[in-house]
């Protein structure tokens, strides 16, 4: 930075002084030896300093050029791209965005006056399938991820026996979010009738309820590898008749006599309709699941701002899940 202050010095001035009239000043001698780096002569002397020659004119216009650049992005918002499942970014993300957005503000010094504060952070969204959101988040599409542990490559990361990522992969970084179940939410009229048929035809109040979830994930299982999101939840003895593409749609399929099977972070209060009509809940007997909050490593490297990100979205996340 100092070799870029004295050549936009000699190019406004015309020339550079060196301190005191004496000897060639520190500003001067890292002139010289950048020169020698590139293998061309970027300054000659001068009777009461120097002046640049026409490649140091050039090297200056760059320099120039580049501090032009680095103004304009001044104050330009961060951008940030955070992946996750459907379900994940409706009940998990989407309630810390508005803390996530005055936090970053706050250290980026932006005023609160207004609503400046959101001029500081941009977010985007992106939810797909576990393989996409991998691929995505390997090639740096997406800055901060969450996702099921196991689905990330040993190679890639690694994890210690209490669950503690240990010296995460070269790639990747991580921290453990917390665990979650799966819970079937049906509403009390359907699930009164489906107990009345049951009990005439002898059987089981489950199987005379239709089931709907959301999409078609594969979960890792300790010790027993990878299976269909679907299949976990009919080894249970679910009837699974609808797949959804979001929770949106799951969740509205409640009003149509459906037994939806969520994730238990679901927020039942962001369905107030479905509430007041009555909606029961029930644990499910599956293997619990733990999500994990994963960065590339390389923007760790080059952007110092994505360690106070990732900070702070493991934070909120965490509490999220624990609520």
């Amino acid at each position: 930075m100092a070799v870029q202050a004295s050549f936009l010095a000699v190019a406004q001035k015309g020339k550079l002084r060196t301190e005191g009239g004496g000897s060639p000043s520190a500003n001067s001698e890292n002139i010289r030896d950048l020169g020698r780096i590139l293998n061309t002569t970027l300054v000659v002397p001068t009777a009461d300093g120097m002046m640049l020659t026409e490649d140091g004119q050039m090297l200056a216009s760059l320099f120039g050029q580049f501090a032009d650049f680095v103004a304009a992005c001044h104050g330009k918002p961060y951008q940030w791209r955070i992946g996750g499942a459907d379900t994940a970014i409706q009940w998990l993300i989407s309630p810390i965005i508005p803390k996530i957005y005055k936090e970053m503000s706050n250290q980026a010094g932006i005023s609160m006056a207004g609503k400046q504060h959101q001029k500081a952070v941009k977010i985007f969204f992106r939810t797909g399938r576990t393989e996409a959101l991998k691929t995505d988040l390997l090639n740096s599409r997406i800055h901060f991820c969450v996702l099921r542990k196991g689905v990330i490559a040993e190679k890639l990361l690694k994890f210690d026996a209490d669950g503690v990522p240990k010296k995460p992969g070269v790639r990747l970084k991580a921290e453990i979010l917390g665990e979650f179940d799966y819970k079937i939410y049906v509403k009390q009229t359907v699930l009164e009738a489906a107990k009345a048929k049951a009990t005439k035809k002898n059987s089981r109040f489950w199987d005379e309820l239709p089931f709907t979830m959301v999409g078609h994930n594969r979960v890792h299982l300790e010790g027993k590898g990878e299976c269909a999101l679907e299949d976990l939840f009919e080894n249970a003895g679910l009837n699974i008749q609808l797949g959804c593409e979001t929770a949106i749609q799951a969740v509205n399929m409640l009003e149509f006599g459906y037994a939806a099977v969520l994730a238990s972070y679901f927020p039942k209060w962001q369905r107030p309709d479905l509430v007041d009509f009555g909606l029961d809940e029930f644990q499910i007997t599956v293997p619990s699941q733990t999500l994990i909050l994963v960065s590339p490593a390389s923007l760790w490297d080059y952007n110092p701002t994505a360690r106070s990100m990732f900070a702070l979205l493991k934070t909120e996340l965490q509490a999220r899940l624990k609520a």
